[in-house]
């Protein structure tokens, strides 16, 4: 009898470290899932540094700061048109553990930008976002007099004073001076500049041949 009881101890000594063991594999597989789609805006900044330089002067750069200043940081419901990827996989949590996409930053407008910032030539994002993506926030009851044509000027860079728009149709070219070489006189040459349009108001140039 002792030695039924010893053997039925064994057995539930096993099943009970078979079931520690399942629990932890499952918390271990759960925190080292990757993180979601959404990468911040310095990592866009990477790239499109106009436009990350002109972000951080407008107010959506401003909106989480501003909130906190009311004390409704933690009200989600006020708080997920104040930060980037809000109730989303690998969005915005807290102002401790997601600081980083505080904000309304690039991808709340353009999308989750991970795989994008990881292969741009394959992995596209919402180029020209429309009005329905601003009136997700620009409520009628949050926002009755929102004008999508007046604001969509100023998205990326504050508007200074009266009148003035933020420059947002100025195209860089990068470089922007060019050695030629020398060409002998009398003899007819072209050049050909070949740009890409990258989505922002920086032009990649990606060759250049004179003939």
């Amino acid at each position: 009898m002792e030695s039924r009881c010893t053997l039925m101890s064994g057995q539930s000594l096993l099943v009970t470290l078979s079931l520690l063991f399942l629990l932890f594999s499952s918390s271990v597989v759960v925190h080292s899932e990757e993180p979601g789609g959404y990468a911040g805006w310095k990592r866009c900044g990477v790239c499109h540094s106009h436009a990350a330089a002109d972000w951080q002067k407008s107010s959506h750069a401003k909106a989480f700061a501003d909130l906190k200043k009311s004390g409704q940081e933690n009200l989600p419901a006020c708080a997920a048109c104040h930060v980037t990827g809000s109730g989303q996989p690998g969005g915005f949590v807290d102002g401790e553990i997601t600081p980083g996409l505080a904000g309304v930053q690039c991808e709340a407008c353009h999308g989750p930008g991970k795989s994008h910032a990881a292969s741009p030539a394959t992995n596209g994002l919402i180029k020209a976002p429309g009005i329905e993506t601003c009136r997700r926030c620009h409520t009628m009851g949050q926002d009755p007099a929102f004008d999508y044509a007046k604001k969509i000027e100023g998205v990326h860079a504050a508007i200074e004073g009266p009148g003035k728009k933020a420059d947002v149709s100025r195209l860089v070219a990068r470089p922007d001076s060019f050695d030629f070489g020398s060409i002998d006189e009398g003899t007819p040459a072209t050049t050909t500049v070949i740009l890409e349009n990258t989505g922002d108001r920086e032009i990649l140039i990606t060759g250049l041949r004179t003939s």
